[in-house]
């Protein structure tokens, strides 16, 4: 007997019939021979079944009894954790089962409909086949916030960060940290969502209240009036962003071609997550200012093309006013840097002499607490203000008062990149789209209603029945 090898075939030793000679091209015939004979030892010690050579040496009954108590032991183990993944599942089954007969018996006194009724059956068995019963929000929920984000932010991070790199990136100057910040703030206020075959998610004339990332699934998009075929959205696509913040009216209905998994973002969670950062708080302030502008000027009827101009126009104003009363308030904090005592703190508990009541005003989709001063301007507590000539308060006009607090460490850089109409269009377009509630190169669906109608005027009526003043008793 060769060292490694045995002349007999049942023995603990491979037998010499197994051996190679050539270790560069092995046979198959042996290689198979190699592989069943190791399998069948591998089962011998598992299920304790199969022929065993009976020992010769104290040292192989040694053997023979350590593997014979290691494969025991081993197989306890695996039974055991099948059972009890067996029992885990009866009961998690029966638990499930429970409330859908709950459910049923809940129906059936409300005496719904056979449509309702389809519809939850529906649910509830999708809810089984895809999750098993198990509703994921609330395992989420029971999460710390941290790790929660962090395996929200894993399953979305297709369809999240094409959103952000969309909207939100072309307004963003402050680096890649600051836009990381607030894709794991959206991450943090998504809800997951789940959704049967054949069910609308959005339907359209409905009032857009949060808009939705597929994560597993496939839906159709239907529109009456926009699209004659319908689209498809698959996972890492997102919709129901247009008008989120204006609270639209739905153009599109949503429907499921089969069960989906999605996470909704509310929007008022979204506006929240805008309002925490100081660009995304500017570029509301600014895309709003360039609307009410464009109101006041009553824009004639004109095409998309057109539009895209008019915004671009209104767009640029509005940042040139930003940047000049920027410059003004660099100026003026220059030169209270040699008199601290003109930059004052304002403290919320004790009241301002200047101040002659409180109002709570909406502007950019957060409400805040101000102050009405004696000369008219508004001023928020717990925020410095920089006490500056009337000229330079009221440099950037229209409202747009300049704080140092509200803006960005970086707008200059801002000021450097949005230098025509074109660019200041291409880089709000996307937030425009989200912020109003009509589309915003839609002239007749955003400002018709802003254009002053013209009374017409007949030449037998007077110069009062013409302006449609009301008659007297006397005609």
């Amino acid at each position: 007997m060769e060292i490694g090898f045995a002349a007999l075939w049942d023995s603990w030793l491979p037998s010499q019939e197994l051996e190679i000679s050539d270790s560069v091209n092995p046979s198959s015939s042996k290689l198979s021979l190699r592989f069943l004979r190791g399998l069948f030892f591998a089962t011998t010690m598992f299920v304790k079944k199969g022929y065993t050579p009976e020992p010769d040496t104290a040292s192989l009954y040694t053997f023979h009894i350590a593997i014979s108590f290691v494969g025991l032991i081993v197989m306890s183990f695996v039974i055991g954790e099948l059972a009890s993944l067996f029992i885990s599942y009866i009961g998690l089954e029966v638990g499930f089962r429970k409330n859908y007969i709950a459910v049923e018996l809940y129906l059936s006194r409300l005496r719904v409909s056979d449509r309702i009724r389809a519809r939850t059956d529906a649910f509830m068995t999708s809810l089984w086949s895809s999750h098993a019963g198990v509703n994921y929000e609330d395992l989420l929920e029971e999460l710390p916030q941290e790790i929660r984000a962090v395996c929200v932010l894993h399953v979305s991070k297709k369809p999240l960060e094409w959103f952000v790199m969309k909207v939100v990136t072309p307004v963003c100057w402050e680096g890649g940290e600051v836009i990381d910040a607030l894709t794991l703030s959206l991450a943090e206020n998504l809800r997951f969502e789940s959704y049967p075959r054949d069910e609308n998610v959005v339907t359209e004339g409905s009032i857009v209240r949060a808009m939705y990332f597929v994560i597993k699934g496939h839906l159709t998009m239907r529109s009456r009036s926009i699209t004659h075929r319908p689209l498809g959205l698959r996972d890492g696509s997102y919709f129901g962003e247009r008008g989120l913040l204006g609270c639209t009216i739905s153009a599109y209905t949503i429907r499921t071609a089969r069960a989906c998994d999605l996470l909704s973002l509310s929007s008022e969670a979204f506006a929240q997550v805008l309002q925490k950062h100081s660009f995304t708080r500017l570029s509301l302030k600014l895309c709003d200012r360039a609307y009410k502008h464009l109101k006041e000027q009553y824009i004639a009827a004109c095409a998309k093309s057109e539009m895209e101009g008019h915004w671009g126009k209104a767009l640029f104003h509005t940042l040139k006013k930003i940047k000049r009363s920027h410059l003004a308030a660099s100026v003026t904090d220059g030169k209270n840097t040699a008199k601290p005592d003109q930059v004052t703190e304002k403290d919320p508990t004790k009241p301002d002499k200047a101040t002659d009541g409180h109002i709570t005003t909406v502007l950019s989709f957060a409400a805040v607490e101000k102050a009405i001063n004696s000369d008219g301007t508004t001023v928020t507590p717990d925020e410095k203000v920089i006490e500056a000539p009337t000229e330079q308060k009221h440099s950037g006009g229209d409202g747009l008062s300049v704080r140092l607090d509200e803006l960005p460490a970086h707008i200059d850089d801002m000021f450097e990149a949005l230098n025509t109409p074109r660019a200041c269009f291409e880089a709000f377009a996307p937030l425009l789209h989200v912020m109003l509630p009509t589309d915003p190169l839609d002239w007749k669906a955003s400002f018709w209603v802003c254009t002053p109608k013209p009374v017409p005027v007949v030449p037998s009526q007077s110069p009062i029945a013409a302006t449609g003043a009301l008659p007297t008793s006397e005609s």
